[in-house]
């Protein structure tokens, strides 16, 4: 939990949905290679696929006997490498955690660190219309140390709902209210240190 006394912490935390691990993993990084695996009673797993059951009478392209069998499909594995570069680079690895979006149309998801975690890594920021798509999104870990111990069901990253809009940038230099409006703020700020805090409290 972030410190109580930082509003835009503890508003980082309220408008954003919190990932969990799905597994617990560990990502070694070295000067030339990224190693990266899962953990599961003491024993390394080089990967795990996600599956989903598809409905009786769905038709899909199977790249496998196993989904033919049991009807089937696998829509991720995990972790893995988004591509060739990723890991000739041992820039970061590729986790999977099995969550399918979906937001109304118009809307987008924002996925970025975990709002006052991740000191052993960061997210690859990123932004994916899932309006229109909505398969399982790549959570891209780039480590910080050598190496790094996800445990499963730990917060990972956070996803932010995003109108999907162009932003027009405007410059307010020549605007008396506005810029009269940035002095009131400061000097309330100069008054009371926690002045953001009481403005948006209750709400």
């Amino acid at each position: 939990m972030p410190p109580s006394y930082c509003l835009p912490w503890v508003e980082a935390a309220r408008f954003s949905i919190q990932l969990k691990a799905n597994e617990e993993y560990v990502v070694q990084k070295g000067k030339k290679s990224i190693k990266a695996w899962i953990l599961q009673d003491g024993k390394k797993i080089p990967d795990k696929k996600i599956w989903l059951k598809v409905p009786e009478k769905s038709r899909f392209l199977s790249t496998d006997p196993e989904e033919i069998a049991e009807h089937k499909m696998g829509i991720s594995k995990t972790p893995a490498f988004s591509s060739p570069w990723q890991r000739k680079q041992a820039h970061s690895v590729t986790l999977k955690l099995g969550i399918c979006w979906y937001t109304p149309p118009g809307y987008g998801m924002f996925f970025s660190s975990a709002v006052h975690k991740n000191e052993q890594f960061r997210v690859v920021e990123g932004f994916v219309r899932t309006d229109q798509w909505n398969k399982d999104v790549p959570i891209i870990i780039r480590p910080l140390v050598e190496e790094v111990h996800i445990p499963k069901y730990s917060v990972v990253a956070s996803a932010f709902v995003v109108p999907i809009e162009d932003i027009e940038l405007a410059s307010v230099a020549d605007d008396p209210k506005k810029i009269s409006a940035v002095i009131k703020q400061t000097s309330l700020k100069r008054l009371s240190m926690d002045i953001y805090k009481q403005w948006f409290k209750g709400q």
